[in-house]
């Protein structure tokens, strides 16, 4: 029975019982209405929101905070985690009610990509799945989203909220966000693109690891409680110079900066050229693992350059905080003097920093 046809017919109805089942019925259309109105309404403020997104420079990091953010008030998710593929791995940008809906993002390296080509509602028969994406084991409902780079035709990434409650996401929401997905490709490809400028400006043009500028603006924003620095040179640098030329040097530099790089992948560690053949690695780790990773460089530093017949070394100072000193900006002083020191005794050594 139609509305219309309620307010019609209610003055030829005497029976009070019949009224206020009429009267019930009406009530109970008025709340299916301003539901879905609400919903609606809700969708059009999403895609208002990520349209505002659209023309700002900004990280992939700042665009999924807010993100995020506005997918979960608005959906009354558990959780919702936007997924993008990097050369490290899946990166996840989450929100979840079991972590306090505290934003957070991490590296998922072993993590293959969810590969689709629409949104899709997968039930609760079907989650065991998807169980890479799932917070927890009491999901009823979930929501996958694929994100594209529509320049190459490749799929980036992906959108996953969950919801504890089965069959959760209605249609409407499923094709809603099909449509939402390609607007947020768009602003997520405009982040990848803004990130990659602004590594290069922080990059070493010849070995690829962060310049000094980095470091000066890594150092400001360290909070962690515990880490790590090394300085390392190389060792008989000019030596190479004088006698290959400055060509061969180039191709020295580049090889010992990949394998540092290589040497603290797996730790998420930071190399920085400091300035000719000195640089700087910085972990989030105690100072035992920073000296097993310098001393496990300088055995394949050795052992590459012994193989290719140079007389390459790399010597290296390390010092950490709070083990070595309790002032984070001394740090570098106390890694650069324990080289210092460390080469008048005897080259080709890890050294570590005294208090």
């Amino acid at each position: 029975m139609g509305i219309q046809r309620i307010f019609k017919n209610t003055s030829e109805i005497n029976d009070p019982y019949e009224l206020k089942h009429i009267i019930c019925e009406l009530e109970s259309q008025i709340f299916d209405l301003r539901y879905k109105m609400e919903e609606e309404h809700g969708m059009y403020w999403v895609l208002e929101q990520i349209l505002q997104h659209t023309g700002e420079l900004t990280t992939l990091e700042k665009l999924f905070e807010s993100l995020t953010d506005i997918l979960m008030g608005v959906f009354g998710v558990n959780s919702c985690k936007i997924y993008i593929e990097t050369e490290d791995g899946m990166k996840c940008f989450e929100r979840d009610i079991l972590k306090g809906s505290i934003f957070h993002f991490e590296v998922k390296s072993g993590m293959d990509m969810v590969n689709i080509k629409r949104s899709m509602s997968v039930q609760k028969d079907e989650i065991a799945g998807f169980l890479d994406v799932l917070s927890g084991e009491d999901a009823g409902s979930l929501l996958i989203t694929p994100l594209f780079n529509f320049k190459k035709n490749t799929q980036i990434g992906f959108i996953a909220m969950e919801h504890s409650v089965e069959n959760y996401f209605t249609e409407k929401a499923v094709g809603f966000f099909n449509t939402v997905a390609i607007q947020i490709s768009v602003v997520a490809e405009n982040a990848i693109l803004y990130e990659e400028i602004m590594d290069i400006a922080k990059k070493d043009t010849l070995t690829k690891c962060y310049n000094r500028k980095y470091y000066d603006e890594t150092l400001k924003k360290l909070s962690s409680k515990i880490y790590s620095m090394a300085v390392y040179d190389l060792d008989n640098f000019k030596y190479v110079n004088d006698h290959y030329g400055h060509k061969k040097g180039d191709e020295v530099l580049v090889k010992i900066a990949q394998m540092a790089l290589d040497a603290v992948k797996s730790y998420g560690g930071n190399v920085i050229r400091y300035g000719g053949d000195e640089f700087i690695i910085i972990l989030h780790e105690g100072i035992e693992v920073m000296k097993k990773v310098m001393e496990f460089l300088r055995v394949e530093v050795e052992k590459h350059f012994n193989l290719v017949g140079l007389p390459i070394t790399i010597t290296s100072g390390v010092a950490s905080y709070p083990f070595t000193t309790e002032e984070e900006k001394d740090l570098f002083f106390y890694a650069d003097m324990a080289l210092i020191e460390g080469k008048k005794i005897e080259k080709n050594k890890v050294y570590i920093a005294q208090k």
